[in-house]
């Protein structure tokens, strides 16, 4: 059984444990206000916030996985089939996000919408409607990064190229938007775009640019 069918189990078994729990505090008075805060600071928190700082781990397993299925058997079919489904759920997650926020920029100040879809923002100047889609670039840069790893690794230029081409973007977003409320956020973004454009510059050296074995 593949990964990807590994986590889909353990999700709907989850899903299933908290529908039980629900249940069963909905009978008593003490049970709802529980049940409020869960759904409002938890249940909707913490796996927005997960998915995001997963996206490019699921990303790569999902790519990798999907390079190697097989539809030999039923196992094989279903671990293939979760593999194009979580695939399609990844690419079209930063898509989502970009449309949700905008559709609901005017609620994003609101304490019940913001306690609940909080992490897709957090630290966000959302006086600007092109801020929110802070996490829509960071998304869709990590599934380039993840497609490079796994469907390019046999072209290094061609990775070093675009990589270079994603770190100036990015650090041209940042500088020109300043997406964050603190100055400080924006100048921390900033200097690990920096870095990270200095530190992909010296992979040029172990990649077909350079001809000399020497080198």
């Amino acid at each position: 059984m593949g990964i990807v069918a590994f986590a889909a189990i353990v999700i709907t078994a989850l899903i299933i444990l908290l529908l039980l729990i629900y249940k069963l505090l909905n009978r008593y008075t003490c049970g709802k206000s529980i049940i409020r805060v869960v759904w409002l600071r938890i249940f909707w928190r913490a796996p927005i916030r997960y998915a995001l700082e997963s996206y490019l781990g699921f990303s790569i397993a999902t790519l990798i996985s999907y390079k190697v299925q097989t539809w030999g058997s039923w196992p094989d079919t279903i671990n293939s089939l979760s593999n194009i489904a979580m695939l399609s759920a990844l690419c079209f997650l930063p898509v989502y996000i970009a449309y949700f926020l905008t559709k609901n920029f005017g609620k994003l100040e609101n304490i019940d919408f913001y306690n609940k879809f909080n992490a897709l923002y957090l630290n966000i100047d959302v006086r600007d409607e092109f801020n929110v889609l802070f996490h829509t670039v960071f998304c869709i840069r990590r599934m380039i990064f993840a497609l490079l790893i796994t469907l390019l690794y046999t072209y290094p230029a061609f990775q070093i190229m675009i990589l270079l081409h994603l770190s100036c973007f990015t650090m041209s977003y940042v500088a020109y938007n300043q997406p964050f409320k603190v100055n400080l956020l924006n100048s921390l973004e900033l200097f690990n775009e920096i870095i990270i454009l200095i530190m992909t510059y010296h992979l040029i050296i172990f990649s077909d640019f350079v001809s000399d074995r020497e080198v």
